[in-house]
C-alpha cells in the first residue's frame, strides 16, 4: 500500500478550510470535518456520517475526501482521492425487503441505496477517465466504511457505456443482438435501467453474508473470489428483478447487464488472472452458453431468442445458481465454508477460448485504461 505523504494531507486540509458549506451545498459542519480528519488522520466521525447518509446536502450535493484503494491488475493502491457532486434524480428499484424475507426468511440489515451521482470534481483514484466509476464504500480507508453506501459515478460510467462499450456490444455480437442490448441503455429510459441493474446489484452484495462480514473475515483474498462475489451479486439482483418487475422491464434489465458485464468488465487490463469482474464476465457468459441462450455465427455472438422476454429467459441459471450460493452461506454455520464453495464454481474450457477471442481479441486497444 502506497503511503500518502504527511505534506499531502495537510495541504488537502488547508484547501478544504477555504470552503465554505453553504457555497457548495454540504450540511453545516462538514468541510470542517473533513479536514480535520485529514490533520488529525482520525476519520472516525466522517464514517459515521458517512454509514448514517447525513453528508450529503440538502440539495444532494456531497462531498468524500480520504484515502481511497482499488484493486487494480491484481494490485492494491491507495491514494488520497475525492469527489465532489450532486444525486441525480433517478428512480432506485421496487422496497425488495418483503421480497427477500420471502426467499430466505429474513431480509437482511445492511441495504443501502445506491447513490447515482453527477460529479463535478475529482481527485486521486476517483478521476475521470483512469479513476473508478463505481465507487465501492470500502474502499474508503475509514473505520467500518463497508457499512455505507456505494456511489455510482454516472457521467463517467456513461461515457464508457455509451462510447467504448457500445463499440464492443457491436464487435462481439450480430447486428440484431447488439440492437437488443444497447436500445436498452440509450436515453433517459437507459439511465433509469443502467441505475435501476445497478442498484439491485448492491442489494445482491447485502444478501447472504453481505459484504462487510466478507471483508472482515478475508473471504475474499483473491480475483477469483472476488469475481464469483460479483457473479453471486448478479444472480440476485436479477432474482429480484424478475420478481418484482415485468416481464419485458426484467428483460431490459438483463440487457443493462449484459452491457456491462461483456461490454465493459470482459475488457479491464488485468485479464482473467488479475481482475475479479473479468472474471464475473467469463462466468456470465459460460451460463448464457450453458442455457442455451447463445450461438456464434460468422464470428459473433448471436441470441437464439430475439426478444427482450428470450433475454429474461436466458438468465435462468444465474438466478439459480445466486440463490444456491446465497442460500448456502445463510445456512452454513462455518462462514469460511464460502472459501471452499465459491472455488469450486467453474468454467467450461471452451468458454474461456471463446471469451478470449471472440471478446476479449475481438476489442483490444478499445480501451486504454478500463478500471
Amino acid at each position: 500500500m502506497r503511503e500518502v505523504s504527511s505534506e499531502c494531507w495537510d495541504k488537502s486540509a488547508a484547501v478544504l478550510r477555504g470552503l465554505s458549506d453553504e457555497a457548495l451545498g454540504l450540511p453545516q459542519g462538514w468541510i470542517r470535518l473533513l479536514a480535520e480528519a485529514l490533520l488529525t488522520r482520525d476519520f472516525t466521525q466522517v464514517s459515521n456520517r458517512f454509514i448514517e447518509g447525513s453528508f450529503i446536502g440538502p440539495s444532494g450535493c456531497l462531498l468524500l475526501v480520504g484515502p481511497y484503494t482499488a484493486y487494480r491488475q491484481a494490485h492494491q493502491t491507495t491514494a488520497l482521492s475525492a469527489i465532489y457532486g450532486r444525486i441525480l434524480p433517478l428512480k432506485g428499484p421496487p422496497d425488495c425487503h418483503e421480497e427477500l424475507a420471502l426467499i430466505f426468511g429474513k431480509a437482511p440489515d445492511n441495504i443501502k441505496p445506491l447513490l447515482p451521482v453527477a460529479i463535478e470534481h475529482s481527485a486521486g483514484l476517483l478521476t475521470g477517465e483512469t479513476g473508478e466509476a463505481f465507487i465501492v464504500p470500502d474502499g474508503w480507508r475509514w473505520p467500518a466504511s463497508a457499512k455505507g453506501p456505494a456511489i455510482h459515478n454516472m457521467i463517467e460510467q456513461r461515457r464508457r457505456f455509451l462510447d467504448s462499450g457500445m463499440f464492443c456490444i457491436r464487435r462481439i455480437f450480430d447486428t440484431d443482438s447488439a440492437d437488443l442490448i444497447c436500445s436498452a441503455v440509450e436515453g433517459h429510459c437507459g439511465l433509469q435501467n443502467q441505475h435501476l441493474e445497478y442498484s439491485l446489484h448492491d442489494i445482491g452484495h447485502a444478501t447472504g453474508l453481505g459484504l462487510p462480514i466478507k471483508i472482515g473475515l478475508g473471504l475474499l483474498p483473491s480475483y477469483w473470489y472476488r469475481g464469483v462475489e460479483e457473479y453471486r451479486a448478479d444472480g440476485m439482483a436479477l432474482e429480484l428483478a424478475a420478481r418484482l418487475l415485468p416481464e419485458e422491464h426484467f428483460g431490459r434489465v438483463v440487457a443493462s447487464n449484459l452491457y456491462t458485464r461483456l461490454g465493459l468488465d470482459a475488457h479491464r487490463l488485468g485479464g482473467m488472472f488479475r481482475d475479479g469482474d473479468v472474471n464475473s464476465a467469463l462466468l456470465t457468459l459460460d451460463r448464457l452458453f450453458e442455457a442455451n441462450a447463445l450461438r456464434i455465427v460468422d464470428g459473433r455472438l448471436m441470441f437464439r431468442d430475439m426478444s427482450y422476454q428470450g433475454l429474461a429467459k436466458a438468465v435462468t441459471l444465474i438466478r439459480s445458481e445466486g440463490l444456491v450460493l446465497t442460500r448456502a452461506e445463510l445456512t452454513d454455520p462455518y462462514p469460511e465454508s464460502v472459501l471452499s464453495r465459491n472455488a469450486r464454481v467453474q468454467v467450461h474450457p471452451s468458454t474461456i477460448a471463446i471469451f478470449e477471442g471472440l471478446l476479449v481479441n475481438s476489442c483490444l486497444g478499445t480501451y486504454r485504461e478500463l478500471r
